[in-house]
């Protein structure tokens, strides 16, 4: 996980560069650095924040991640300080639930509903870390949080 947070942390500088307005903060449980990540599993989760969670690009970003219950969990919220549409968050999210018990490429590749950038995540952490899971939800109505939650066992913690 180490080396994917720093990759996303130089794909933000160069955002910071257009999107002046828009404030970054890492929250991160140093102790799951050692996490194995697909490689470029969180630079299109930020680039969802700013295309369509961020308006004329001014709001602010939080990744956070920590371990709980067995698992890593890794949060990016971003808050545009607009309300946002929960019906249609509600919809991708149930888009992603969907596709989290489909087993063939038909549900990951769904282009009915738009979202392969987060199918693609939600697939690629099933195939690599089984029992992964993926949720999209909004939180006190303007912020929206994407969740990842994958199985880590304490003791390689």
């Amino acid at each position: 996980m180490g080396e994917e947070i720093n990759n996303a942390k130089s794909y933000l500088n160069i955002q910071t560069i257009r999107y002046p307005h828009t404030s970054v903060e890492f929250k991160l449980d140093g102790s799951l650095n050692s996490l194995p990540l697909p490689k470029v599993i969180l630079q299109p989760i930020l680039e969802n924040c700013y295309v369509h969670g961020l308006q004329n690009g001014t709001g602010s970003i939080l990744v956070h991640s920590y371990y709980k219950d067995g698992y890593a969990i890794i949060e990016v919220t971003n808050d545009s300080h607009l309300p946002l549409d929960e019906r249609a968050v509600a919809t991708v999210d149930e888009s992603l639930q969907k596709n989290e018990t489909q087993c063939g490429e038909e549900g990951a590749h769904d282009t009915k509903n738009h979202h392969i950038a987060l199918s693609n995540i939600a697939k690629r952490l099933r195939l690599e870390h089984p029992g992964s899971s993926t949720h999209l939800e909004v939180v006190k109505g303007n912020r929206c949080r994407l969740s990842l939650r994958i199985p880590f066992q304490e003791e390689a913690k």
